[in-house]
């Protein structure tokens, strides 16, 4: 079959469970969450002996396993122990959610995201997906190929039937979409102003005290004969000098973020200001556009962490 239906009827199930191919077209006709069962096409996966017992150590070793063999890009790694073999999975997070949403599955909807590799138990040599591609099991390795060098494949649908309880959760950070409507695009944009303002107005009245300090400074030292090297007065000096400092970086980070070259269709989403932290998140056109706007950032200011989060990329810049 080349179109999945997903109906009230696969709710016998903790939740229903849809398998997908990057050939699939999808018909989804409930709300609920499901749980997706994904094919060789959405990930890499190699079967070694390798010289550690443990999965946790075999981690250590897959990135650089596939290194050699995976198109330039950020991936993720997963990694199986079965049968004295270690089974290595890498996977591109971003390509898995946005090819889903690209179906009509939305990323609110998704409960757990799976690999068929792990889940299928069947000594069958082949499995039919549709007419275009099924996948075939060489030395328990699944993998894709087109319909016409298979033979025979057991239906997807039959395989699927057999799969009550998926095992093995693939790591994938899903998070429900976020969409800013115009009103709170304008109170942003407002809070933006406001906030430019009262730091312009919070340096103009720090300087103009700090002058005020000085006069007041030498005035009382004439009217009372104070010494010059007076403790109060130098700690007070120093108060202000750095406070109009800290207030100074603050104004230039916030100049530096809002100066960011966003394109068309890409938006501010949230900009804060925490101790020691500034805090920012902008809608993008692409996920792909955050590794660009990171390196713009950290040519000039210092990156305390980054994620994307569907299109949506958050920043921590430190002081």
């Amino acid at each position: 079959m080349n179109l999945h239906r997903l109906t009230k009827d696969f709710l016998h199930k903790k939740h229903p469970l849809l398998f997908v191919d990057k050939t699939s077209k999808i018909t989804l006709l409930i709300e609920e969450p499901i749980d997706i069962i994904l094919s060789p096409s959405f990930y890499w996966v190699r079967k070694e002996e390798l010289p550690v017992k443990s999965v946790y150590a075999a981690k250590k070793l897959v990135a650089s396993i596939f290194e050699p063999i995976l198109p330039e890009g950020n991936y993720s790694y997963h990694v199986v122990k079965r049968d004295g073999f270690f089974e290595l999975f890498a996977y591109d997070d971003v390509f898995i959610v946005s090819t889903l949403e690209a179906k009509g599955i939305k990323t609110s909807q998704i409960n757990a995201i799976y690999f068929i590799q792990n889940e299928i138990n069947t000594h069958e040599k082949s499995v039919s997906i549709n007419e275009s591609v099924g996948m075939l099991n060489t030395n328990g390795v699944w993998s894709i190929l087109p319909a016409q060098y298979l033979h025979d494949g057991v239906p997807i649908e039959t395989i699927m039937e057999t799969i009550e309880h998926p095992k093995e959760k693939i790591s994938i950070d899903i998070f429900k979409n976020f969409v800013l409507e115009e009103s709170q695009l304008y109170k942003i944009i407002a809070s933006f102003v406001a906030l430019m303002i009262i730091y312009g107005v919070e340096h103009w009245s720090l300087k103009r005290e700090f002058s005020t300090a000085s006069i007041t400074q030498y005035k009382i030292m004439d009217d009372y004969n104070l010494p010059k090297t007076s403790m109060q007065l130098e700690g007070l000096k120093r108060d202000l000098l750095a406070e109009e400092k800290a207030q100074t970086l603050l104004r230039q980070e916030i100049k530096q973020m809002l100066s960011l070259p966003l394109l068309e269709g890409e938006r501010w989403n949230e900009l804060s200001v925490k101790k020691n932290v500034i805090a920012l998140s902008i809608e993008l056109k692409d996920p792909k556009r955050a590794e660009e706007l990171k390196k713009i950032i950290a040519q000039k200011s210092q990156i305390n962490s980054i994620k994307v989060v569907d299109t949506i990329m958050h920043v921590e810049v430190k002081l």
